[in-house]
């Protein structure tokens, strides 16, 4: 293969692979459930609680400018079709979970490499958390349950993310930069024509 044989190879090949392209980060779009160390993060957006479904948050998280853009990232809430816990802590195990996006025994850490904690073998966090989910002040979605930590009341997720009217005096949201318990973590007394961040997680 003479010189100009071989460039005219190169060129074509390189080409082929067309521009722009992240093989890894597509890669790890690909992928569901394949982080073994996953990273969280808060996004820039707000929204009040009629944002209408778990799946547009998820959406909110992916085109976030916070998203690092190195893999799936979908939104820590519960609703009718993302459930945690069905019993208090998930006292039936792992099983309890439904399209839930924490997986079990899975380090969880901040953009910047800060541990926020370790999920148990049922795929939620033991409380205290190691550290907050953000460093910074702010309140995030979740939709827990104050009352029954881990499980879906759907008095306090805006009713399944549908409204901003009649809000509920205890709308489950969670404080950003406090870990120190359920009910500080995964703080109330929010009404649902707020506008709250979104905590998105790694998958």
């Amino acid at each position: 293969m003479n010189n100009m044989t071989l460039m005219i190879f190169l060129i074509a090949l390189a080409t082929s692979c067309g521009p722009g392209i992240s093989p890894k980060a597509d890669e790890a779009r690909a992928t569901s459930g394949s982080c073994s160390t996953c990273k969280i993060f808060v996004t820039a957006l707000q929204s009040q609680g009629d944002f209408a479904s778990v799946a547009q948050a998820d959406t909110y998280c992916e085109s976030d400018v916070n998203n690092p853009d190195d893999g799936i990232y979908k939104a820590l809430l519960i609703s009718a079709n993302r459930i945690a816990c069905t019993t208090v802590n998930c006292s039936g195990g792992s099983i309890e979970n439904s399209n839930w996006i924490l997986q079990p025994n899975t380090t969880y850490t901040r953009l910047d490499g800060t541990v926020i904690g370790v999920t148990n073998s049922s795929g939620i966090f033991d409380l205290p958390l190691t550290n907050s989910f953000s460093s910074s002040f702010g309140v995030a979605w979740t939709g827990f349950d104050n009352a029954s930590p881990w499980t879906l009341n759907t008095d306090q997720n805006c009713t399944n993310w549908s409204t901003t009217g009649g809000a509920p005096p205890a709308s489950g949201a969670s404080l950003l930069d406090d870990g120190s318990s359920f009910n500080a973590a995964f703080a109330f007394g929010k009404n649902c024509n707020e506008n709250l961040n979104f905590i998105c997680v790694e998958q």
